[in-house]
């Protein structure tokens, strides 16, 4: 269970790079109706967990640290 949402997490393990791609797609359907749009740095950042390579956790955190509350920060 992942503690900070209270929602339980499925080990990315488990899913294939197909699966991980469609609730990808899903997840930017989603966004695009609510009238948000990722950055192509925040598509990059997806990759490694995509390919099985790097657990989702590790991508959020990046994001996190990116969009800081005080806004992006420029690299």
């Amino acid at each position: 269970m992942n503690l900070s949402t209270g929602l339980k997490v499925k080990s990315f393990m488990s899913e294939t790079e197909a699966q991980r791609r469609a609730h990808l797609q899903e997840a930017l359907d989603n966004a695009k109706l609510e009238g948000l749009e990722p950055t192509s740095q925040d598509l990059q950042d997806l990759e490694p967990y995509l390919t099985g390579k790097q657990p989702i956790e590790e991508y959020l955190a990046k994001l996190r640290d990116r969009y800081a509350p005080s806004g992006p920060r420029r690299n």
